[in-house]
């Protein structure tokens, strides 16, 4: 059922993106869903409880919010208040009742533990790639020698202005890159590794055409697409953009000041973010990729 930026599954209702809590909307239906099956003197009450709880600030209900965010599709059936219906993707059922169990799912979001670590073989390998580490065909590296190699590469970028002679460095003593040099800034930007280039070789071969990187897949390939993304419309004479996640509920607003040059070969932007409160300076933060 629709209700305006709000729909209803299964008798729950979420915002449009399917989120039980969203900021993007600014809205939290964990109190009206759980008493979605109360008496309309409770549900109206309880209803009237989590309106003070958000005009006052109070804090959030215990337990985690739900989300359906990509595991919806509208049908074209309506419900009797002419509503559209929605379906799991899965399925493609009406109001799913294995995808759509809420008293299920909410107990496996109490019992769910986040260990802090990456488990997944495929992705520690997908991770340190993107940072640059090479593996031969055939890596037969044992997982846990995977993660400490992937704490060492974390551990050694974090650290970074401990091992360079150049960093930290304020970005206005350098000159501007279109001073020095003719390349566009999106050429000095980009970059890539041996796997991507055998993969998109591979690709053409088979006439499937240049590879495509998905997004919100890997978080350093999403994090180097997004900056030559930003090089590429700098050239264009685009500095203000916004930067958004997937689910819409947060945002980046950036304006790049101007493009500095570290050397021949390194670009690092300066940028700006608007300040969190009023009256308050804005952060300007230098980023550089430096070339092999």
């Amino acid at each position: 059922m629709d209700l305006g930026d709000m729909i209803s599954v299964n008798s729950f209702v979420f915002c449009k993106h399917g989120h039980e809590f969203c900021n993007h909307c600014q809205c939290d239906f964990r109190t009206t869903n759980d008493y979605s099956g109360a008496s309309p003197e409770d549900a109206l009450a309880a209803l009237n409880a989590e309106m003070k709880r958000l005009q006052t600030g109070q804090e959030s209900p215990g337990r985690k919010p739900l989300s359906i965010a990509g595991r919806f599709v509208a049908t074209n059936a309506k419900d009797e208040a002419g509503g559209t219906v929605y379906a799991c993707k899965e399925h493609n059922a009406k109001d799913c009742s294995r995808c759509f169990n809420w008293p299920q799912l909410i107990r496996e979001e109490k019992i769910k533990k986040d260990k802090g670590k990456v488990e997944d073989r495929e992705q520690i390998i997908g991770l340190l790639q993107s940072m640059g580490v090479e593996f031969p065909p055939g890596n037969k590296l044992a997982d846990d020698a995977l993660e400490r190699r992937l704490t060492s590469a974390l551990n050694f970028a974090q650290d970074l202005p401990s091992f360079s002679r150049i960093l930290p460095f304020k970005p206005s003593e350098h000159p501007s890159w279109k001073e020095k040099h003719s390349k566009p800034v999106f050429e000095a930007t980009r970059r890539g590794n041996l796997t991507e280039a055998f993969q998109n070789a591979l690709s053409v071969r088979e006439g499937r055409g240049r590879m495509s990187l998905s997004l919100y897949e890997n978080a350093f390939i999403d994090a180097r697409q997004t900056v030559m993304h930003l090089a590429k419309n700098y050239d264009n004479g685009h500095k203000v953009c916004v930067l958004q996640d997937k689910e819409q509920q947060e945002a980046i607003c950036i304006r790049i000041l101007d493009v500095h040059a570290l050397d021949d070969k390194t670009p690092c932007y300066a940028s700006s973010t608007p300040p969190a409160a009023p009256k308050r300076p804005c952060k300007i933060r230098s980023t550089s990729f430096k070339r092999k």
